[in-house]
């Protein structure tokens, strides 16, 4: 499965867009999450520059560590186990606020 396509890149803000927006007001547009862990990593914006997407989003850890930050597309790409992605969007994830996530 490819985690980011065309037209989740297309209906993202892009970075620093929503700068002014609430946190809790903010659009998740995307969800990722790792296989056999509590990481999930919510996107509300995202830019692509050489070939590499930034995204910025809230990444909950499952406990207090939690927080709003940058992440790369190639950081979750990489989190594999013998040739097999252990991060994987959802699928049935549709855009909402971030307040309404919780």
């Amino acid at each position: 499965m490819k985690l980011w396509t065309a037209e989740l890149a297309a209906n993202t803000p892009a970075l620093y867009e929503t700068e002014q927006v609430r946190s809790e007001d903010k659009t998740v547009t995307a969800k990722f999450f790792a296989l056999a862990s509590a990481w999930t990593w919510y996107v509300v914006e995202a830019s692509e520059e050489d070939r590499e997407v930034l995204f910025f989003g809230y990444v909950d850890t499952g406990d207090e560590c939690s927080e709003w930050g940058y992440f790369q597309l190639s950081e979750l790409e990489s989190l594999q186990w013998r040739g097999i992605l252990r991060v994987e969007r959802d699928l049935h994830f549709e855009p909402k606020s971030f307040g309404s996530l919780k």
